[in-house]
């Protein structure tokens, strides 16, 4: 006489399952945490502006290489020892589009992005037009454009704009009567 069994996997927060295997050879569950990605802002420099906004373009794809389209929610936080920063930004959802989404960050701010495709890949660009005038830096990595990486683990990017003293135009002294001419 046969005997039948049964084995059940209770969903676990912020996990993913996939059971693999047959009752022959037995079967075999694997639970993977699903990752997340902390994205976060600070600006530095005397003539860095730490009051405005500033937009983040992420771009997510699967493991496959498909854009990810959905709603995935995030917490605000500030980021620990940032002088001057904005107040936390509220918990909330972004909605990726064709793997796009955006969301402005100020001075001091990040947001930590839950329960993202395990083995997907992500891209974080700042707009041009808010980077203009700054140096910026992904990951403190000067010269790159974006910060691009792979969702195997939780992971980070840190988005710095530094502006100092205004450059040095070669007229120290100007003075009523003499003119300058270029």
């Amino acid at each position: 006489k046969g005997h039948t069994y049964t084995a059940e996997e209770e969903i676990v927060e912020g996990f993913e399952s996939m059971v693999t295997g047959n009752q022959t050879n037995g079967f075999t569950i694997v639970n993977t945490k699903l990752p997340e990605l902390t994205i976060g802002k600070e600006v530095t420099g005397a003539m860095g502006d730490k009051t405005r906004s500033y937009t983040m373009t992420i771009e997510l794809r699967d493991k496959n290489g498909n854009p990810v389209s959905g709603t995935f929610s995030y917490t605000g936080e500030q980021k620990s020892g940032i002088e001057d920063a904005a107040q936390a930004p509220a918990d909330g959802n972004l909605v990726f589009t064709n793997g796009t989404a955006t969301i402005d960050l100020k001075h001091g701010q990040q947001i930590t992005l839950k329960k993202l495709p395990h083995g997907g890949k992500f891209k974080v660009t700042e707009a041009a037009d808010d980077a203009a005038g700054y140096e910026v830096t992904y990951n403190a990595v000067k010269g790159q454009t974006c910060a691009e990486g792979t969702l195997e683990e939780d992971g980070e990017v840190s988005v710095v704009n530094h502006k100092d003293k205004i450059p040095v135009t070669g007229i120290e002294n100007y003075q009523i009567g003499r003119f300058l001419m270029i």
